[in-house]
């Protein structure tokens, strides 16, 4: 597969979602765009991965790959200053990105060292951005709130490693 990046190429555009083109989400002033550049689209897929990691999967992981199996599955129990825990959230949460964030390839969700707290888990979310004909390397700062069960998902740290 042909690799650009958006440093090599800046003026690359780009097809967004139907999701996107539908609602207008992309651009107000012109909610039936054609093409975006390659930051828009990063805000968008950092927008629908907060999404994603904010709704629920109560079906478990038979489910998983369904529409139906949409969202992570709920961590009340897990006790997140343990490592194995941490690991299995951050396992949860890169099975979940996979499955239903098809813009992504190779995700990878790190805790960062020392980012625990009693009121929030911070993270990074790593991935191979796909869009044809570009592939960018992407990584996403995340915060997880266990008291709220509430995520938050930003662009920061977005560039090709």
């Amino acid at each position: 597969m042909p690799t650009r990046s958006s440093r090599r190429d800046p003026g690359l555009r780009i097809r967004p979602s139907v999701w996107d083109r539908l609602t207008g989400e992309m651009d107000e002033a012109a909610p039936l765009a054609t093409t975006v550049n390659l930051d828009k689209l990063k805000e968008s897929v950092a927008r629908d991965v907060e999404a994603l990691l904010n709704s629920r999967n109560a079906l478990g992981e038979t489910a998983e790959r369904s529409v139906l199996g949409f969202g992570v599955r709920d961590f009340v129990g897990r006790i997140l200053s343990r490592p194995e825990d941490r690991q299995y959230v951050a396992d949860c949460l890169a099975r979940a990105i996979s499955a239903h964030e098809a813009r992504l390839r190779n995700v990878r969700v790190e805790f960062r060292p020392g980012g625990t707290s009693v009121n929030a888990l911070t993270f990074a979310i790593r991935a191979d951005l796909l869009v044809h004909p570009a592939h960018e390397v992407v990584s996403f700062d995340a915060v997880l709130q266990p008291s709220l069960s509430q995520f938050a998902v930003s662009r920061g740290g977005l560039h090709a490693a």
